[in-house]
């Protein structure tokens, strides 16, 4: 999204940013010190506190105490990742909901331990206003008590590969940017412990619309003594790994002469070499595939023959995907450890009889199914099988009531066949269990798992979901812009001939970082949201050219909820009892051998406002691990 210009006839409002560590006393007395005294009073001052609980009293005190003239001051602690990126972006947040349009807001940043000259607020503004600037960097002064102090200019244009390589003299404390600039950028990188400041001008770099100017008279006192620790001392464990993960994301974009200069500076200034495990990613070799496991002698000792009774919502907009799946199950099926297979359907939504004339043809095929209309849920709704109260509402259900209604029918099946597994699906579900090398165990290795977890006590497992993330494809459309964006530039700088390196390795870490990777709005997690995953080759030897048009052909399915370039994977075929846990986290992949929970406790769904509210599932996990005592993994 473009940014939208600044309002002329309304001068900018300037926000002082302070992120602070465990550091009271430089924080009151310089950086605080150094606001207190700027010519032109910031309109706002935000502090954010990243320090330990014993810190954060002192922090809030000095903070409380302070004045300033018509000011607004602010204190915070870091909601998102520790670090300073984290705090940081938590008081961008606050400025984005508080301060006005974001066009009109300027934010300049200042470290705990640095300082400013007095009029360093009235210079960078008055050259923002004058010339319709986005971003200004002004002169630096760097203060190590080891040697003579040092003017470090800050380069005449905003050029990315100048940051490639290294830092050429903007960091935090003369960061003095629009705030609409940072926002589309898409903030700090919560990932990188360190090289934060180089990570975000690059992206703004990329914008190509940033309005920047250097200031050569410097207003800003960088403090870098070696006498106490830092981020960006040489030998700090951040510093490291904050290269490590630069390295990893940047190195793809960088050409063979940025990436020998960026080595080059990291060894002279900070002793650093990448890793082996990040030094380059190598192509997939051409050869045969990794091979699916084939199950052990214990598994199979444990495949007891089984019955299953699947149940499913579905509607006719998604026929074809329903199709799919009574194609997988056709091929379960076919194993010799099912004994008995039945499909239960409930229909919910659509009129072009879609639906029905799935059942009719896989009926014919040899599958079970049992088909609940619309007519026939209404009809039980009104008999009172799913509970006294209980009304199936004219056309789409919402999903607790269809869920609840599934349940009963499922259960009515179930409790016809000795031993039966109720098993839950939604429609578009596929039974290919994906992992980071292909595919995974195959049918024998789950149904050996579900004899062995019964047989251990199991009431209801909860299984894993691989493919699309099930959740509104509109939380996941900014991660994905965020790698299409890294792609294209990692892409080009390749030989379209060539096999697409394998990066495999980057995006395993990635997931392994951060549990809701995929997820825009996740409350757990925030680090992922600016680190990119890789495409990856759908096959040995594919070409890089191949790759690319594949890519840009899923892009328009990104909004329908594809998880383009952040599918759900696991990281390897997963052992089904050692991965056992206590949980309530029900998905769209449940496994119940106690049918009496489903008649125990329904899929509630608690009303707000007339809506009805999501989690149902959740809810009635909860009830039957709490109120009804039951074991679920």
């Amino acid at each position: 999204m473009a940014q939208e210009p600044p309002n002329p006839d309304q001068p900018a409002s300037v926000a002082v940013l302070v992120a602070t560590c465990n550091r009271p006393g430089l924080l009151a007395q310089r950086s605080l010190t150094a606001i207190q005294e700027q010519s032109r009073c910031p309109d706002y001052l935000v502090v954010v506190d990243d320090s330990e609980p014993p810190q954060r009293a002192d922090n809030r005190n000095i903070v409380n105490d302070l004045r300033l003239r018509a000011s607004r001051i602010v204190y915070l602690t870091n909601t998102r990742t520790q670090g300073a990126s984290g705090a940081w972006n938590t008081g961008l947040e606050w400025l984005r909901r508080h301060a006005g349009p974001p066009h009109d807001v300027i934010v300049a940043i200042l470290d705990d331990d640095d300082e400013w000259e007095p009029d360093h607020l009235q210079v960078c503004t008055e050259a923002a206003e004058s010339r319709s600037l986005d971003m200004v960097a002004s002169a630096i002064v760097r203060i190590t008590g080891e040697a003579a102090d040092r003017t470090q200019i800050p380069p005449p244009f905003l050029d990315a590969g100048l940051f490639l390589v290294g830092n050429p003299h903007i960091q935090g404390s003369n960061l003095f940017v629009r705030l609409s600039a940072i926002l589309e950028a898409g903030g700090f990188d919560e990932s990188l412990p360190s090289c934060t400041d180089r990570d975000l001008c690059i992206r703004l770099a990329d914008l190509g619309s940033v309005r920047y100017a250097a200031l050569d008279v410097p207003s800003v006192r960088h403090h870098a003594d070696s006498a106490r620790p830092r981020l960006s001392s040489p030998t700090t464990d951040p510093k490291r790994r904050g290269l490590d993960r630069f390295w990893s994301k940047w190195r793809g974009r960088m050409s063979e002469a940025q990436r020998q200069a960026c080595l080059d500076r990291s060894a002279a200034y900070f002793g650093w070499t990448p890793p082996p495990a990040i030094a380059e990613a190598p192509a997939l070799p051409i050869g045969p595939s990794v091979p699916t496991r084939e199950p052990t002698e214990s598994e199979r000792a444990h495949a007891d023959d089984i019955a299953l009774v699947v149940g499913v919502i579905a509607d006719d907009g998604h026929s074809d995907q329903f199709a799919r799946l009574l194609d997988d199950l056709l091929a379960l099926q076919s194993f010799d450890q099912i004994c008995c297979l039945d499909v239960v359907v409930l229909h919910n939504g659509g009129t072009t009889g879609s639906i029905e004339r799935a059942v009719v043809e896989y009926r014919g095929r040899g599958l079970a199914l049992f088909l609940a209309t619309e007519n026939q849920q209404v009809a039980d709704a009104k008999a009172g099988h799913f509970g006294a109260g209980f009304a199936r509402p004219p056309g789409r259900a919402p999903i607790g009531p269809a869920r609840t209604m599934l349940q009963s029918y499922v259960t009515r099946v179930a409790n016809q066949r000795t031993g039966a597994i109720a098993w839950i699906l939604d429609d578009d579900s596929r039974l290919d269990n994906r992992t980071d090398h292909g595919d995974g165990p195959p049918f024998t290795s789950l149904l050996a798992s579900l004899s062995k977890m019964r047989a251990l006590g199991a009431d209801v497992v909860l299984g894993s979901v691989t493919g699309d993330p099930p959740i509104p494809p509109g939380s996941t459309v900014r991660t994905q812009l965020v790698d299409l964006y890294h792609n294209l530039a990692w892409l080009a700088g390749l030989d379209a001939e060539a096999p697409l390196p394998d990066r495999r390795a980057d995006n395993r870490a990635a997931r392994a970082a951060a549990r809701d990777y995929y997820y825009d709005l996740s409350r757990r997690d925030t680090h992922h949201l600016e680190w990119p995953f890789w495409l990856t080759p759908s096959q040995p030897g594919e070409r890089v050219g191949v790759v690319f048009a594949r890519m840009i052909d899923s892009l328009p399915r990104i909004l329908a909820g594809q998880g383009v370039f952040r599918p759900l994977l696991l990281d390897s075929p997963l052992d089904s009892i050692a991965s056992m846990r206590p949980s309530v986290q029900r998905g769209t992949n449940t496994f119940v051998f106690d049918c009496a929970a489903f008649t125990d406790f329904p899929n509630l769904a608690p009303r707000f406002a007339g809506d009805v509210l999501r989690r149902s599932d959740m809810i009635w996990a909860l009830l039957n691990r709490y109120a009804g005592g039951r074991r679920l993994v």
